[in-house]
């Protein structure tokens, strides 16, 4: 390229090419001829026709001398009025203009039509909606602040695509899992406080006539929810030992219904009755010869227990062949 910059330099000074001034003052001397840009060149001169002829004879030696193709089909010497686009850049283009995004925002709508979400799993989608919106609306930000409502238009199709469609329901799901995980958070002790809890997982049914339906939606999930999860046991004392499912084999009351109608402490959690000396379950009193062998049974399924981690209690995904959303 080199060579290709001295062509066009000798050219300017012979006065065969006319630059353009960078700055409209008669004080200054700053003039530019061309601008070289990975593998696109601008040339500038005036719009006529001996330096168009004289710029052609100069990228005809320099595709002779370096064996480049020079694609000539670009130099179609058509006139045109500014603002134009170069390299999908806008030129003298308002700074804060709308306008000049939409051309953006359409070729990511087509990018991220909703068609192809429905062919792909989650992470794909994550996966190109990041290649896509990293991409186009970073490249005109390295020259244009993106306005408020263009940046509002972005995060409205990041979330259509991803969540869009018949997966719709699967990001319900992924509120179910953050009210499991998010024990502080403001939101999640605002709906306990309105609709009250259900065990530690979840709140009450939403079953009230009146009040916004968001919640109600997410709630109706649970029992489908529930159903593809399981408790791995921490140490913070949230999982039942009756009513939750950490064994893998189902919540221990209903695997064992008879014994939990006999039981001491139906609502304990499994840290209260768990220690290094064994299992501490009672019930409310003696146990007769024949339901010794369910006791048995039931013991022996608690051998598979692993012990208290250092973790906390959380959810986690039984092994399914289904997509859930984590």
């Amino acid at each position: 390229m080199e060579g290709l910059n001295s062509m066009i330099k000798k050219a300017n000074r012979d006065r065969l090419i006319r630059d353009f001034k960078a700055v409209n003052n008669v004080s200054s001397n700053l003039e530019i001829t061309h601008l070289l840009y990975a593998d696109d060149s601008l040339v500038f001169c005036d719009a006529k026709e001996e330096q168009v002829r004289h710029l052609r004879l100069i990228l005809s030696v320099f595709e002779a001398v370096s064996q480049l193709h020079v694609n000539w089909r670009v130099l179609g010497c058509q006139v045109r009025n500014l603002p134009t686009t170069y390299l999908w850049m806008p030129l003298r283009a308002k700074n804060r203009s709308q306008e000049l995004w939409n051309e953006v925002l359409e070729r990511c709508e087509k990018k991220l039509a909703i068609w192809k979400g429905n062919y792909l799993s989650l992470g794909w989608r994550i996966t190109l909606v990041n290649s896509v919106l990293d991409v186009l609306p970073t490249y005109m930000m390295s020259l244009f602040p993106i306005p408020v409502k263009v940046e509002i238009r972005v995060d409205a199709l990041r979330r259509k695509f991803i969540w869009q469609g018949k997966k719709e329901k699967k990001a319900y799901n992924l509120w179910l899992w953050r009210f499991s995980l998010e024990d502080q958070a403001l939101w999640r002790k605002v709906i306990c406080e309105k609709y009250g809890a259900d065990g530690r997982w979840c709140t009450a049914g939403a079953s009230r006539p009146y009040g916004v339906s968001v919640w109600k939606s997410i709630r109706n999930l649970w029992p489908g929810f529930i159903s593809n999860v399981r408790n791995k046991v921490g140490n913070d004392n949230k999982t039942s030992f009756w009513n939750d499912d950490w064994i893998g084999n189902g919540p221990l009351k209903e695997v064992f219904p008879y014994l939990f109608t006999i039981v001491q402490q139906p609502q304990t959690t499994v840290a209260e009755v768990w220690s290094m000396q064994g299992w501490n379950v009672t019930f409310r009193r003696f146990l007769n010869d024949w339901e010794v062998t369910r006791v048995i049974e039931f013991y022996k399924l608690l051998d598979g227990f692993k012990g208290i981690t250092e973790e906390e209690d959380m959810l986690i995904w039984k092994e399914t062949t289904e997509e859930y959303i984590l």
